[in-house]
């Protein structure tokens, strides 16, 4: 008997060694490599000249962007410091408060001209007759008085504090007077190198204690107000 051989196409679809077989993996590789140089050529060329080639696949980096609405937005990441409002609010506080400043000092010093009269150059006269002239370090009387307006905290030794305006101020010295010269319960007369010393009880706190002695004792209340005369002229006044 004579064997059948088989056909030669039937042969070659179990040859490994057939060209046809041998080339599709080939292919394959060549797709393979050049997506993978357009991948990495692609944001080359649009940033180089302008292009908008579409991207092959869209990296997780992309969810960052600013276009997709689960991140974070450019305004969000441009906000105002919370540091630069509280530097406007403190900046505008500040203004606030010099213009206050200044407009008490005008006001009190204007009442203060308004409550005593002036019968001479540089000579006032309060309306229970006391007087205030020039003199003292700060040229007048009126001037070292305003000395006792506010605190000194770095001036040695106590530094009475009168709380309130010029006005209120030497309003309290001519009610000190009058109760002084009255001999009433809570005053003092004394007499000490030709001027007379009134010491007066307030039944209200008056002012502190400031200076350095003052900042020591954490700026106590004080009620007593003393007043040095020299005839009827003020020479200084201030709480103790």
């Amino acid at each position: 008997m004579i064997a059948k051989r088989q056909a030669p196409n039937q042969l070659s679809k179990f040859n490994p060694r057939n060209p046809q077989r041998a080339r599709s993996p080939v292919w394959l590789i060549g797709i393979v490599l050049l997506l993978a140089l357009y991948s990495v050529a692609q944001p080359w060329l649009n940033r180089q000249f302008g292009w908008e080639l579409p991207a092959f696949w869209v990296a997780d980096s992309d969810s960052k962007r600013p276009d997709n609405p689960s991140s974070p937005s450019r305004s969000d990441k441009l906000s105002v410091p919370q540091d630069a409002g509280v530097e406007a609010s403190e900046a505008s506080r500040d203004a606030t408060t010099t213009s206050t400043a200044t407009s008490t000092a005008t006001s009190a010093k204007n009442s203060a001209e308004t409550f005593l009269e002036k019968i001479a150059e540089q000579t006032f006269r309060s309306p229970a007759g006391l007087l205030y002239k020039r003199g003292s370090e700060e040229g007048h009387r009126l001037k070292h008085l305003e000395r006792h307006l506010r605190d000194i905290p770095e001036r040695p030794g106590p530094h009475g504090v009168f709380r309130g305006s010029m006005a209120e101020f030497l309003q309290a010295i001519d009610d000190a007077y009058l109760r002084a010269m009255k001999k009433a319960s809570g005053t003092s007369s004394s007499r000490d190198a030709g001027r007379t010393i009134l010491e007066v009880q307030f039944p209200r706190e008056i002012g502190f204690l400031g200076g350095q002695e003052g900042k020591r004792k954490s700026n106590p209340p004080l009620r007593k107000l003393k007043i040095v005369l020299d005839d009827d002229s003020v020479i200084t006044a201030y709480p103790f």
